[in-house]
């Protein structure tokens, strides 16, 4: 089944889900894969989606208070996906209603026209973007390719996410969403259960009852499991494909098994079926996959299961069990974090805000050749990240830890549901400026201390600068440094650069191979150097963000 027919599956999923046509659960699903304000499924249809008669070409206007952005979307929905080019005038409609809301025409004429509904959201926009500021962003989206065109009629910067962008926006959606796959019947030989909080069972099975499972959902199956996206060894594959043909009864005693996770899970122990809600296989993509690949086979295969509510409240418990059932063979701990909710959800959010955020070590690099906007986009490591936010929240020298450490022991310290995507940024964006600043300083030859030194020099930032800490104007002193208003004073940091050196060159580290790492992996050097700032430094670094 290729991306489009699995895509339309999805849109009439949602249609009949929702009572609707399939042009409106279009749009629903464009606000679900793509929002960052957590909205649920009732207000979305409630509140964002307007389009009916007198709608003024806005078929969603949402409001997004985290980003202060009004988002205004025009949809096209066909089901022949990338057969025809959109029609150029599309892009004129969507403009029209951006021009009452900043003030460029009369919005009272634009109110006597829209039924009552949007008149409510237009007024609540119209009032954010004169009293607080927030922008406004044009979208369109459609299911027909490109218009070769566009660029002549875009004069108003529109993001237009046409069917090229649609697939990989489904791509993402497939990786990064817990697909609703209903109640999934399977016949099984024996069963045995486990413990009973969670509830939990031990499952013998035919292949071929997973095999007709994997043939109708394929991808659908895996949204959880780490390694989709990580790469298989063929030697398995082959080893694999061998042993199910030439030695199904073998089959058996070779496989570790399979480990699926289920909303809910129902026995009917009459007819040896047993019934799973919405199940995910997180351990065994690979057997799956090489199972349902190949020909119908006569061998057997055990599954773990375990019946558990995909929530909030259950998600550590979750990621436990993701975690500890792919450790069975050596990945990186990066990869078992890069599906967890906050890490996705941070994806989506830094898109909105013109980052790449590569929570997958090399996606970047694929992704640009497919999709030329992802290149427009400034590529954020979440590795980087991570450093340039933990320096803040613990010794600075901690930073410099093993990245397996990092998002392991460390991952929470970090990664927090009460955190907005301005505070992950911000540290982002300071490290960031002192690296550049001290990459240009004395030519290049102190480059790999200063890169060490760099997680010192930004917990110090913080600690003196209370501007960084000020959480209010967190969101507009962002936007300044992105910009080019604001920035670090240069000749703070590189006065701090030559403070830190000479005290490297007066510790007994100088001398010791990999003195300089050593150096400031120490728990003493971060105070070390706060003692040893003067005051007229201190003042400095009080005000070290200034207008450019």
């Amino acid at each position: 089944m290729n991306w489009e027919e699995k895509f339309l599956e999805e849109i009439e999923s949602i249609a009949a889900k929702h009572n609707m046509k399939e042009h409106r659960a279009f749009l629903f699903w464009y606000i679900k894969a793509t929002d960052t304000d957590d909205r649920s499924d009732e207000d979305i249809l409630s509140n964002c989606i307007v389009d009916r008669s007198n709608d003024a070409a806005g078929d969603a206007i949402l409001i997004s208070h985290k980003q202060k952005i009004i988002k205004i979307i025009q949809s096209k929905f066909t089901r022949a996906i990338n057969q025809n080019a959109f029609n150029k005038d599309e892009l004129t409609k969507v403009t029209k209603i951006n021009d009452y809301i900043e003030g460029h025409s009369d919005y009272s004429k634009l109110r006597q026209y829209v039924h009552a509904k949007m008149k409510d959201i237009l007024d609540d926009a119209v009032r954010y973007v004169k009293d607080s500021g927030y922008s406004v962003k044009l979208i369109f989206i459609t299911t027909n390719k490109n218009n070769p065109n566009q660029r002549i009629y875009n004069d108003h910067e529109i993001e237009i996410v046409a069917g090229g962008k649609i697939q990989r926006l489904f791509e993402e959606w497939e990786r990064g969403h817990t697909p609703e796959l209903g109640e999934i019947s399977f016949s099984y030989l024996d069963i045995m259960e486990g413990p009973r909080e969670p509830r939990s069972y031990i499952v013998h099975f035919n292949t071929d009852t997973i095999r007709q499972a994997y043939l109708k959902w394929k991808e659908k199956l895996f949204s959880k499991n780490v390694r989709i996206f990580y790469g298989y060894s063929k030697k398995a594959n082959v080893s694999m494909k061998k042993t199910l043909i030439d030695q199904p009864t073998s089959f058996w005693y070779f496989n570790n098994g399979v480990t699926i996770l289920s909303n809910r899970v129902s026995l009917d122990s009459k007819s040896k079926k047993i019934s799973l809600q919405d199940p995910q296989i997180i351990n065994g993509c690979q057997t799956i996959t090489t199972i349902g690949d190949n020909k119908l086979s006569e061998s057997t295969i055990l599954a773990k299961i375990i019946e558990i509510g995909d929530t909030e409240v259950n998600q550590d418990f979750i990621d436990g069990i993701i975690e500890a059932n792919n450790r069975q063979t050596p990945v990186d701990e990066r990869i078992l974090k890069s599906n967890h909710p906050l890490q996705v959800k941070l994806d989506r959010d830094l898109r909105e805000w013109g980052y790449y955020y590569e929570r997958k070590e090399g996606s970047y690099r694929i992704e640009k050749v497919k999709d030329v906007t992802i290149r427009r986009l400034e590529k954020i490591d979440n590795k980087e990240l991570l450093q340039a936010n933990f320096c803040l929240v613990r010794p600075p020298h901690m930073s410099l830890l093993d990245e397996n450490d990092l998002f392991s022991t460390y991952y929470n310290d970090v990664f927090r549901t009460d955190k907005t995507v301005a505070d992950y940024l911000i540290p982002h964006l300071i490290h960031k400026k002192i690296w550049h600043i001290a990459n240009n300083y004395h030519a290049g030859t102190r480059n790999s201390f200063y890169k060490l030194a760099s997680f010192h020099i930004t917990r110090i930032v913080f600690d003196f600068c209370e501007e960084l800490r000020n959480a209010k104007t967190m969101h507009d002193l962002r936007r300044d440094l992105e910009e080019g208003r604001k920035q670090l004073d240069g000749r703070t940091i590189k006065e701090l650069l030559n403070l830190i050196y000479k005290l490297y060159k007066k510790s007994d580290y100088v001398e010791k191979y990999a003195g300089q790492r050593d150096y400031f992996k120490s728990a003493q050097t971060y105070q070390e150097i706060k003692d040893a700032i003067p005051k007229w430094l201190m003042r400095n670094l009080e005000g070290i963000i200034v207008d450019n």
